[in-house]
This record gives structure tokens, C-alpha cells and sequence, in this order.
């Protein structure tokens, strides 16, 4: 008769202990508890001034967009930039810029300024934050073959900024 009471208990406690595990069916909010925000991004990509650059070169733009998939766009005026706001986690930011020489440019000047001013910055809602920013700038004298040489070399190579991957 006592186990039999004792067992009796047992399954009382246990079904009551269930009850109030689950809550009462109130809801995470009801029970003061909060829900975790989801974590996004907002990436900025930014092309500066470019000094002579622009009379000489076609410059493109090529960026992660928030689906994580590459866009190109022609940059037509400067400052360039591309806000990407909430972007979802995990993100990668990456900015290729590539010049192509522009046919049918009389070279007139004695020398050109090259300018390149690139960035990339990222910040998430959780407060994390990362940039890549990159700079030059130098002359190029337009005696003999210089200018020709460095703007088959800009020609060449695109310039490339990328983020670690956050996650």
C-alpha cells in the first residue's frame, strides 16, 4: 500500500513537473524571456577621386551584392559609392575596380596625376565592424612611352579589396 502511494506521487509530481516545464502555453515573450535579433549587415563600397584617371580610363565597378553574388557596374561619376543595408549573415564583402584605356585620347599634358582612393567597410547590428580602405596617388610623366606603359598596366590588373568572411 505504501508503494503503491509513494508511486501515486511520483506520477503526480512528474505530470505537474510537465505542466510548468512547458510553460502554462505562454509564449517565450509572455514568460519575459527575449528572442535573440537576427544579426545583419550594412556594407559600404566606396571609389574616391581619381585625379586624371577618369579622362584616360573607363573605370568598373565590381562588388558582392546582399544575395552574395558579383554586380559590375560602369562608374560614371566620382565619388562612386554602393550601400548594401541588412545584408543577412554570413557576409563577404569584396570591390573589384578594373580600367580599360579609352580609345582616341589625345595625351596633351606633360604629366598626369593617378589617384586611387578605395574602401570597403562593413558593420553588423551586433556592433562588429572591419574596412579595407587603399590609397595611391603618383605622377606619370606622358614623355616617351611612360604614360602608355602605365596605362596597359592599370589595364591589366584590376584592383581588388576583400573582407574576411563574418559570420
Amino acid at each position: 500500500m505504501k508503494t503503491r502511494k509513494s508511486l501515486l506521487i511520483l506520477y503526480m509530481s512528474a505530470g505537474l513537473l510537465s505542466i510548468t516545464a512547458c510553460g502554462n502555453g505562454k509564449t517565450a515573450s509572455q514568460n519575459g524571456e527575449t528572442t535573440p535579433e537576427k544579426v545583419t549587415a550594412n556594407i559600404v563600397y566606396t571609389i574616391g577621386d581619381m585625379a586624371d584617371l577618369p579622362s584616360l580610363v573607363d573605370v568598373t565597378a565590381t562588388y558582392t551584392d546582399a544575395d552574395g553574388e558579383l554586380q559590375t557596374e560602369p562608374v560614371t561619376t566620382l565619388p562612386w559609392t554602393k550601400s548594401l543595408t541588412e545584408v543577412a549573415m554570413p557576409v563577404q564583402p569584396m570591390l573589384i575596380v578594373s580600367y580599360a584605356i579609352k580609345p582616341g585620347v589625345i595625351y596633351d599634358k606633360p604629366f598626369y596625376t593617378f589617384t586611387r582612393t578605395l574602401n570597403v567597410s562593413v558593420s553588423t547590428t551586433d556592433g562588429r565592424s572591419d574596412a579595407a580602405p587603399s590609397s595611391s596617388t603618383f605622377n606619370v610623366d606622358n614623355s616617351g612611352d611612360e604614360l602608355t606603359q602605365h596605362l596597359q598596366q592599370l589595364a591589366s590588373k584590376a584592383d581588388t579589396l576583400r573582407l574576411e568572411e563574418l559570420e
